[in-house]
């Protein structure tokens, strides 16, 4: 993944997928899990430079157009 907005689209698919039986729930699981944990890492840091007043200059949040 190269940003959050490819997160979001591949955590969709992974939902769809669970719907329909394609993804194994515990696979499912621990992909929302791995993604939980990269958001949280994130959320840390912003909230550091927050607390800092420094502007964050995070590559994985800017998505191209």
């Amino acid at each position: 993944m190269k940003n959050v907005s490819e997160m979001r689209t591949r955590l969709s698919k992974v939902f769809d997928d669970l719907e329909t039986g394609k993804v194994d729930p515990r696979v499912a699981k621990q992909m929302n899990n791995s993604a939980g944990k990269i958001l949280y890492s994130i959320r840390v840091q912003l909230e550091q430079s927050s607390l800092r007043n420094e502007r964050p200059d995070i590559d994985w949040l800017k998505v191209g157009k």
